[in-house]
C-alpha cells in the first residue's frame, strides 16, 4: 500500500467501511511508515476537536442574551456597504 492509498483508506477505516483485508494493510502500512501514523494521529485529533468545539444541534448551549445584544448593537451602529461605495 502506497502512502496516498493509505490517507485515502483511512477515510473508509474511521467511517468503518473499509474491508477487513485493506484494514489489515493499512496497518501493517502505518506500522512501518511514520508520516502515515503521524497524519492518522492528526487526523483523529482533528475529527476530536471539531467534536468538541462543535456540539450537535440538539446540545448547542444557547448564548449569553449580553452577546446577543452586544452583537445586535453593533450590528445597528454598522454603516451599510452600499454607503460607503
Amino acid at each position: 500500500m502506497t502512502c496516498r492509498e493509505a490517507v485515502e483508506a483511512l477515510t473508509e477505516c474511521m467511517e468503518e467501511n473499509l474491508s477487513r483485508a485493506r484494514t489489515r494493510r493499512l496497518e501493517r502500512h502505518r506500522s512501518s511508515c511514520v508520516s502515515c501514523e503521524a497524519y492518522r494521529q492528526t487526523y483523529e485529533m482533528t475529527i476530536w476537536l471539531e467534536k468538541a468545539a462543535f456540539p450537535s444541534p440538539g446540545e448547542a448551549s444557547p448564548l449569553p442574551e449580553s452577546l446577543v445584544a452586544a452583537i445586535l448593537s453593533r450590528r445597528r451602529l454598522a454603516i451599510p456597504l452600499a454607503a460607503v461605495e
